[in-house]
């Protein structure tokens, strides 16, 4: 007996020693092919359309032949960014999608002013409550965590984020307004202060400290805590995300019945310049999911709807050159790094203040511009690109004087035009806006022409409202989104622009997502649980392994003696 026991003790060992020896290997044998894929992907990096299929056959040593090449040429073609159809209703434009695990449908106001998304939201409402169908029931999803104060999902958003306990958020919620709006004409008007949000029942984790956004939409200020959930696109394809919003407070947020909340595709670049993986945008979120993983995501908005894509540009969308000679678009041409640019009416612009999370730019010069006079404005100040903001937003002297010009327009004709300059709006007896001037807005490298049509907007009846007002902040507000197709490529620092009808056409059920791709979102943070079965195995794991080789030789020895 005194023989058998150090020779378990050899033998368990030698299986731990061969356990190693195993798992070292396979991580050695995983690197080194991690590394050969590395090195191919580098090597065709340039080729947006090359994908994990390609590189695995590059891989395993496929030679490339002619048709090996065309093939290769073939997949270059393929598109590699994703196409998304966007609403618009009462000049609102917004992208549905279906929420949680159950897939509720909801439609999402698209800013490009702010990073975060959040939504209205309600636990555990009556059936009967009043706009209900735009609420978020955040009890409802099987997948929804709420994010802790000792979360690195929270510690990573890095904006001085409070915590408080989870009843304390439930209790805003109850007491949070939301306002009740009359969206029968053109422009949606609000009422009052008269719907609330229930939370009447038992919570999980009620004392639970929970992670805080606070963010600005134009002049009003938007709080609330963060959790997370699944969404999906086109049915089927599932995100997860991280940083979802739910208001508890906020000011008069002008959107329609219809808007369950806003996404924010403003451009964190705090995290890119941390070289961050991951990113608390929801902008990271998509084009991660796009073939490309290209930071470029474009906005088409028309009256009636349009498209957003994420991952790249669809070139199709825009219109193609005339010959100079018969130019009338004041849109400048330039070649830039692709070749195609030659061949569409696009104007790149950089962004002005790379440092903060909203795009912006230096405007030069604001003009209006007729067949019979021209008003010049310099200006020489930075403008933020806002969709949320429905104007033209410039200092005051510069808006009266371009209010002037379309008072000047306007008059004759027995048209109503005396309340242009207080009011902002006027009425036709006959004919359109056509005859009216245009907005031309000069930036150092180039300009874009604001037709009448962006910015005088027919209500009904002969009724028009000018989209142009005075406010401090400069803003490119709805007019400079309309009836264009607006880049934005976050990967060189610049927007393009150009004019656009905005139809699209589907190329398959999801073209240019990555079905492929892992979903990083998904996986759990240890700190938003007690405790985790896969982490008692990878902290014991050597007692675990020592235990079960003693169990195994005792097993063989034990059935030695037994038929011996």
């Amino acid at each position: 007996m005194a023989l058998i026991i150090p020779l378990l003790f050899t033998l368990a060992t030698l299986l731990l020693h061969t356990q190693n020896v195993t798992v070292c290997s396979a991580d050695h044998f995983g690197e080194a092919i991690r590394r050969k894929a590395f090195k191919v992907q580098r090597s065709v990096r340039g080729d947006p359309g090359v994908n994990s299929a390609i590189t695995s056959k590059r891989v395993n040593g496929a030679s490339t032949t002619s048709k090996g090449n065309s093939l290769l040429e073939a997949k270059k073609r393929e598109q590699d960014y994703f196409t998304l159809k966007i609403n618009e209703q009462n000049f609102r434009w917004s992208l549905p999608l279906l929420m949680g695990s159950k897939k509720t449908p909801l439609e999402l106001g698209i800013v490009t002013s702010t990073p975060i998304t959040a939504l209205y939201c309600s636990y555990n409402a009556k059936p009967n409550e009043e706009m209900n169908n735009i609420k978020y029931e955040v009890n409802a999803s099987e997948g929804v965590k709420y994010i802790s104060c000792k979360s690195r999902y929270c510690t990573a958003i890095g904006q001085g984020n409070t915590c408080a306990p989870i009843e304390h958020f439930f209790k805003m919620i109850h007491d949070f307004g939301l306002r009740k709006k009359n969206c029968t004409n053109r422009f949606c008007t609000y009422i009052n202060d008269i719907n609330f949000l229930n939370v009447n029942t038992k919570l999980d984790k009620r004392n639970m400290s929970v992670c805080s956004f606070s963010s600005n939409l134009g002049s009003e200020q938007v709080e609330g805590f963060y959790f997370r959930d699944s969404f999906y696109l086109y049915d089927t394809v599932k995100f997860d995300y991280k940083h979802f919003g739910c208001v508890t407070q906020s000011g008069v947020l002008t959107f329609n019945n219809v808007i369950s909340g806003f996404i924010g595709l403003a451009y964190n670049r705090a995290d890119a310049i941390a070289n961050k993986k991951e990113s608390s945008s929801i902008l990271h979120t998509l084009v991660q999911k796009s073939v490309s993983k290209k930071n470029i995501f474009g906005l088409c908005f028309v009256e009636g709807g349009g498209f957003a894509t994420f991952g790249g540009i669809n070139n199709e969308a825009l219109r193609k050159v005339l010959p100079v000679s018969k130019l009338q678009m004041g849109f400048q041409h330039l070649g830039g790094e692709d070749p195609q640019a030659t061949s569409h009416e696009i104007v790149w612009l950089a962004y002005s203040d790379t440092s903060k999370s909203t795009y912006s730019l230096l405007l030069k010069e604001v003009n209006m511009v007729s067949t019979s006079n021209r008003v010049e404005n310099a200006i020489g100040r930075v403008a933020v690109i806002d969709s949320y903001n429905y104007f033209l937003s410039f200092p005051a002297e510069i808006t009266a004087k371009l209010k002037t010009a379309i008072y000047n327009s306007c008059v004759g004709n027995d048209n109503k035009c005396s309340n242009i300059i207080n009011k902002g709006v006027f009425t036709l007896k006959n004919g359109g806006v056509d005859d009216f001037p245009t907005v031309e807005l000069v930036f150092d490298d180039g300009k874009v022409l604001i037709h009448p049509k962006d910015y005088l907007i027919h209500e009904g009846d002969g009724v028009y409202r000018v989209l142009i007002n005075s406010e401090e902040t400069l803003k490119l507000g709805i007019p400079f989104f309309l009836n264009k197709y607006l880049t934005f490529d976050n990967e060189n620092g610049k927007i393009g622009v150009g004019p656009s009808d905005c139809t699209f056409e589907m190329k398959g059920v999801s073209p240019g997502v990555d079905l492929s791709a892992t979903e990083a979102d998904s996986n759990d943070d240890p700190e938003d649980k007690d405790f985790t079965i896969e982490d008692f195995f990878q902290e014991n794991k050597l007692m675990i392994l020592a235990l079960t080789s003693l169990s195994v030789v005792g097993a063989i020895v034990g059935g030695v003696f037994f038929f011996g």
